[in-house]
């Protein structure tokens, strides 16, 4: 019973893209509409919070707020694009600032030391 819940803890989707991917297969496979309906917005909304909390905990500690407002910015342009108001263009242009923004809360410190080193090298 142990290894059942294990595995389908592991299967669950980790990210709001990743979800809609699996609301998306389960459809496509007949799961009726209204199980998609029903808990599609609540989860969905509760994985991109999670996300957005991982990318403010790592702002945070980084003492960098930009990708975190980015992230906001782009959570904000899903919901109303998606959930609200149905409009694919703003929601597409939101998932695309929460990606930019997770990019750039993971790697912006990577670039700013290469930066830095390639500033410290003789010419």
């Amino acid at each position: 019973m142990q290894a059942l819940s294990i595995a389908g803890i592991a299967l669950l989707p980790k990210c709001p893209l990743c979800f809609a991917a699996y609301l998306g297969l389960f459809a496509s496979a007949g799961v009726p509409v209204w199980v998609t309906t029903l808990w599609g917005r609540p989860l969905t909304a509760i994985l991109l919070a999670l996300a957005l909390a991982a990318i403010f905990v790592r702002s945070r500690r980084r003492g960098r707020y930009a990708p975190a407002m980015v992230a906001l910015t782009g959570a904000l342009l899903i919901t109303a694009g998606k959930l609200t108001f149905n409009v694919t263009p703003v929601f597409f242009v939101g998932v695309s600032l929460l990606i930019v923004a997770s990019m750039w809360s993971m790697f912006g410190d990577v670039l700013r030391v290469r930066k830095a080193r390639l500033g410290e090298m003789p010419m």
